[in-house]
């Protein structure tokens, strides 16, 4: 009878140590990953309200801290084609292809990150940047006249 009472002691004791031990490492991981997907959404937030009032093709933006954080998780096809400063695109409309641009790839990653900040049920946007009409690719480049 008492070796049933020392072998339950015994195990309680041990359950109760890897509890203790366990327990603060999970709740660490978890404020971890919370933290983690905080910083996310504050990152996209910050973007967002960033385009609603400037471009994203300007020198200011090219060059802030938000753009550096972005900036791994972008497209290389867009990256390069926004830090071009020898073309760009003109259009007549109040939103321009890069901003279009740049709000579709965010919302790729937002997906990517599974962070789905828009409301559930909600559709998503569509960006259709095709619709920019007239659009035209403008090349500046350094004028150099014929020799003769």
């Amino acid at each position: 009878m008492k070796f049933e009472y020392i072998i339950s002691g015994i195990i309680g004791l041990m359950t109760g140590a890897i509890g203790s031990i366990v327990a603060p490492w999970f709740k660490w991981k978890l404020e971890q990953k919370k933290e983690s997907r905080n910083e996310k959404v504050t990152l996209l937030r910050e973007l967002r309200k960033f385009l609603e009032k400037n471009e994203p093709k300007e020198k200011d933006f090219i060059n802030s801290e938000i753009y550096m954080r972005i900036r791994p998780y972008l497209s290389n096809e867009f990256v390069e084609e926004l830090e071009d400063n020898t073309s760009g695109y003109i259009s007549p409309n109040s939103r321009s292809y890069y901003k279009g641009q740049l709000l579709k790839e965010l919302e790729v990653i937002e997906d990517s990150w599974d962070l789905s900040l828009s409301k559930k049920g909600k559709k998503k946007k569509e960006y259709n940047v095709k619709s920019i009409t007239p659009l035209i690719k403008v090349s500046m480049g350094i004028y150099q006249p014929k020799k003769k």
